[in-house]
């Protein structure tokens, strides 16, 4: 379990990282808890001694390291939309397991907040789909300081403070140039601080409009831009080659041929239909 605290300021401020006794496992469930931490995180599922199952005091540290931004009785936390409900049923199963019946967080998507911080300064939402894409990055994964020390020894990614820390790096990278806050070492690692995502934000806003303004048409549209390039009469042949005024009047399918005479000879026979036509 882990959490980070960030600003576009000061950057990474303090991180709360801990591992959780998980318990007894449910019978039928270990070898998929077994398959699922062999392939990701690969923390023993019992008798792993930097586990703690003091649950009560796991959730009284984790509530005193969020105590400074408490907000109207509520804890913000923010995580990606894929793992909020993941977080939510966690954070209440730590809550049960101390003695209490619900947590008093709420937990946010982060991908929201980001769009909201581009449309605040920029007046334009950027595409979830770009957001998502600067979220996943991995060129953060091996950094120094990043993961956790037991993860690190075992040169093993999937941390969970990593993770989170990697979001705040994708955030300073990608929204310093828009804030014109300047880039430390508390917002990306030393080393890396000339990589990164170097995404332009207005790119990011186009690539929200073009998403919206993508037509539904049918399936021989997806591959021709006009009724007149689903014709193949005017193809030349004989030559290895297309004679056209503009690539633009054929396939799409044909401006991405590989391999020499491989275009032209998918070109020369009419009987096989190009790719999105029916027969």
């Amino acid at each position: 379990m882990a959490c980070v605290k960030y600003s576009m300021k000061k950057g990474v401020i303090d991180e709360f990282h801990c591992f959780i006794d998980p318990g007894t496992i449910p019978c039928g469930f270990r070898y998929r808890c077994q398959v699922s931490s062999d392939s990701t995180h690969k923390i023993p599922l019992s008798n792993f001694e930097l586990a703690s199952s003091n649950y009560s005091e796991l959730l009284q540290q984790f509530f005193a390291f969020l105590k400074p931004v408490r907000s109207n009785g509520f804890l913000p936390l923010y995580c990606k939309l894929a793992e909020c409900f993941r977080v939510n049923w966690c954070l209440n199963w730590l809550a049960c397991k101390s003695g209490g019946s619900s947590i008093p967080v709420n937990v946010f998507e982060l991908e929201e907040l980001i769009v909201k911080l581009y449309e605040h300064k920029l007046k334009e939402r950027p595409s979830k789909a770009s957001v998502e894409r600067m979220l996943n990055v991995m060129v953060w994964d091996y950094a120094t300081n990043t993961r956790c020390k037991w993860h690190d020894q075992h040169d093993v990614v999937y941390c969970a403070l990593a993770t989170t820390k990697k979001y705040t790096y994708c955030i300073s990278d990608s929204l310093a140039s828009v804030y014109e806050f300047e880039i430390t070492t508390a917002h990306i690692p030393k080393r890396e601080l000339t990589y990164g995502t170097v995404l332009n934000p207005k790119v990011l806003v186009l690539d929200h409009h073009y998403q919206q303004a993508k037509p539904t048409e049918n399936l021989t549209r997806r591959y021709f831009h006009s009724h007149s390039e689903a014709t193949v009469s005017s193809i030349a042949s004989g030559k290895n080659c297309v004679l056209a005024s503009n690539s633009m009047d054929y396939p799409i399918a044909a401006q991405f041929g590989r391999g020499r005479g491989a275009l032209a000879a998918w070109l020369n026979f009419p009987s096989r239909p190009p790719p999105g036509l029916q027969q």
